[in-house]
C-alpha cells in the first residue's frame, strides 16, 4: 500500500520538478545576462553548473551501486547544484573582471582572483558540505541520499570554481566581457 501511494504522489511531483527545472533554466540565463552585462561573462556560471550536476549524476550513479540513492537526489542535484556553481561563479567571475579594470593582466588577474575569491568559495564549499553530511546520520534512505547529492555537489562545485573556471578565465582573457549587451 506504502509502495503504491509513493508511485501515485511521487510521479506528479517528478513532472512538476522536471517543469520547474526547465523555467528555471532560462530565467537564470536572462538574470546572469542582466547581471554581468556580457553574454559570455553570464554562460561561465552555467558551464562551472553543468560540470557539477554531470560529475554528481556519476558520483550518484556509483553510489547506487553500493546503496539505495533516491531518485529525488537528482531534482536536489540540479537545484543546488545550479545555485551553488551560481553563487561562487558570481565571486570568481567578477573578482576576475575587476583585476582586468584594475589593469592587471588576464595571468595576474586569475592569480589575485583565486587568492582572494578562490578562498571564499572553497571556504563556502566545505561549509556547505559539511553541513549536508549531517543528513548522514538519518536511517532513511531519502534523506542519505541528500547527503550524498548535495556533498558531491557542493565540493565539485568549489573545484570546479576554483580550477576549471580560473583556467576558462585565463584562456579567455579580456574576451570574458564579449558580446557585451551595454557599458
Amino acid at each position: 500500500a506504502f509502495a503504491h501511494l509513493f508511485h501515485e504522489v511521487g510521479a506528479p511531483i517528478e513532472e512538476a520538478l522536471i517543469t520547474a527545472e526547465l523555467i528555471a533554466l532560462p530565467i537564470t540565463l536572462v538574470l546572469l545576462v542582466l547581471v554581468f552585462g556580457s553574454l559570455v561573462a553570464a554562460s561561465l556560471p552555467l558551464v562551472v553548473g553543468g560540470l557539477s550536476i554531470i560529475g554528481t549524476f556519476f558520483v550518484l550513479q556509483v553510489m547506487a551501486g553500493i546503496t539505495d540513492v533516491s531518485v529525488y537526489a537528482l531534482n536536489l542535484t540540479t537545484a543546488l547544484g545550479l545555485g551553488l556553481a551560481i553563487d561562487y561563479s558570481l565571486f570568481i567571475v567578477s573578482r576576475y573582471r575587476e583585476e582586468l579594470r584594475a589593469g592587471h593582466e588576464p595571468r595576474a588577474a586569475v592569480i589575485r582572483t583565486v587568492r582572494t575569491a578562490g578562498r571564499t568559495v572553497t571556504f563556502n564549499a566545505v561549509t556547505v558540505a559539511a553541513s549536508l553530511l549531517a543528513l548522514l546520520v538519518f536511517p532513511i534512505a531519502f534523506l542519505r541520499s541528500f547527503a550524498y547529492a548535495g556533498v558531491a555537489v557542493a565540493v565539485l562545485a568549489g573545484v570546479f570554481s576554483v580550477v576549471v573556471l580560473p583556467a576558462i578565465l585565463a584562456l579567455l582573457g579580456h574576451r570574458v566581457n564579449a558580446l557585451t549587451l551595454w557599458k
